[in-house]
């Protein structure tokens, strides 16, 4: 098992296979950083803002909320289960993305604010998301979102998807 110290920086992109645990910071940035080994302890996580920084979770993990602003991408791969602690925004240019059979769990909820997307491909599931007004939607084939809360003037793209139980605001 790899471990970040107290302290201790992981940084940059590619994929990690090793146990990752400790307490230190693990930053995306400049391309996906992909984290498919298993993840313990107090780690905080951030996304750089350098185009195409996506910090992906392919295994069992739980984090703190995230700042998703400008080029920053928070993906769960098909085989990750993300549990986020307190509320999660994505903000302008940011992009929340779930990929086949990957989850993602928040009860304080998720909302995709002005500028932000939400990306569901290839057979993703997602629930109670909501989106505001300038939020951009993406549901891909085999996908379902379930019970959203949508704004007026919310983009939401339906290809092969489904979007089903949702609140339309007026």
């Amino acid at each position: 098992a790899g471990t970040v110290t107290n302290g201790g920086t992981l940084s940059g992109f590619g994929t990690v296979s090793a146990a990752i645990a400790g307490s230190g910071t693990i930053t995306a940035s400049g391309g996906t950083l992909n984290l498919v080994g298993a993840l313990s302890g107090t780690n905080t996580f951030t996304i750089g803002n350098t185009a195409g920084s996506t910090l992906e979770f392919s295994n069992t993990a739980t984090i703190s909320a995230l700042t998703l602003g400008t080029n920053q991408t928070l993906e769960v791969g098909a085989t990750g289960n993300l549990t986020i602690t307190g509320a999660q925004t994505v903000g302008n240019g940011g992009t929340l993305m779930l990929v086949g059979g990957g989850t993602i769990t928040d009860a304080s909820g998720i909302t995709i604010a002005s500028g932000g997307t939400l990306a569901l491909l290839s057979g993703a599931t997602a629930a109670g998301i909501t989106l505001q007004a300038g939020a951009t939607e993406i549901i891909g084939t085999g996908t379902t979102l379930n019970n959203a809360v949508i704004s007026p003037s919310v983009t939401v793209l339906v290809s092969g998807g489904t979007l089903s139980g949702a609140t339309v605001l007026s």
